[in-house]
């Protein structure tokens, strides 16, 4: 699959509005539930081509209760905010802490006017 800004963006903000918006029980409740009936694995797929540095592997950021080993970036991301209540600037400043390049790829259209 080959990141397509315009044919997943929908996609995305609906992900994004479910991962962003979850910071309760009642919030990860509607999150699992959303999950179920939305397969989410076409849209991770295209943010990590998208930022493929949300693929690494980082270590468990101090205070997050996901006590089982190392995990991809974006399993954090989404587990910090969802689970663990974490405001988006408080990801971000810990985001600002990790050796990790989170630019975007450049699309087909920006590599062809470079």
């Amino acid at each position: 699959m080959s990141y397509d800004p315009e044919g997943h963006l929908e996609e995305l903000m609906i992900f994004g509005a479910i991962a962003t918006n979850s910071t309760n029980s009642a919030g990860s409740d509607y999150y699992i539930s959303a999950l179920s009936h939305f397969n989410a694995k076409p849209v991770m797929s295209a943010l990590t081509e998208a930022i493929p540095a949300l693929e690494q592997k980082v270590t468990r950021p101090p205070g997050c209760t996901w006590t089982c080993g190392d995990h991809r970036l974006i399993h954090y991301i989404i587990w910090l905010n969802d689970r663990d209540g974490w405001s988006r600037e408080r990801i971000a400043d810990w985001l600002d802490t990790l050796n990790v390049d989170l630019r975007f790829n450049p699309t087909e259209k920006e590599k062809e006017n470079a």
